[in-house]
């Protein structure tokens, strides 16, 4: 991994490589699966599983998850599995955020989201919860 192949740079300072540590980083946690259900746009009989694979370094807190948050770069963010509903309100938001990311280098864009029309069963309860897509994930 990117993280002990450090320790192979011979030539490179202690002081330097423990920066690159710094900001390279590990997380300890535990990933969970969350299935998404997905009806068919075309079709309303047949439905499609995805899962969203989320990471947390505290999984004590999986039991408090009330909606997931997914980046503007996600696969669920396409029209093959977005409801007729919601798709176009949530592309443009996505294209919206996109554009304001290349323009704006500052903090505004944190905290933007929009439910995206579909749900996932939590893992362990089985509630059905809220997926948003979000500018900062």
């Amino acid at each position: 991994s990117l993280l002990n192949d450090l320790d192979l740079l011979d030539k490179w300072p202690d002081h330097v490589k423990q920066m690159q540590r710094n900001w390279i980083g590990k997380s300890k946690g535990a990933e969970f699966d969350f299935i998404v259900v997905i009806h068919n746009i075309s079709n309303k009989k047949q439905k499609s599983e995805f899962i969203v694979k989320v990471f947390t370094s505290r999984p004590d807190t999986i039991f408090g998850v009330q909606y997931l948050a997914i980046s503007i770069d996600h696969p669920l963010l396409s029209e093959k599995w977005l409801p007729q509903n919601t798709c176009s309100q949530v592309l443009q938001f996505v294209e919206k955020i996109r554009q304001q990311q290349l323009f704006e280098l500052n903090d505004v864009n944190i905290g933007q989201g929009m439910h995206t029309g579909v749900f996932a069963k939590h893992p362990i309860t089985g509630i059905s919860i809220p997926i948003y897509v979000a500018s900062y994930v």
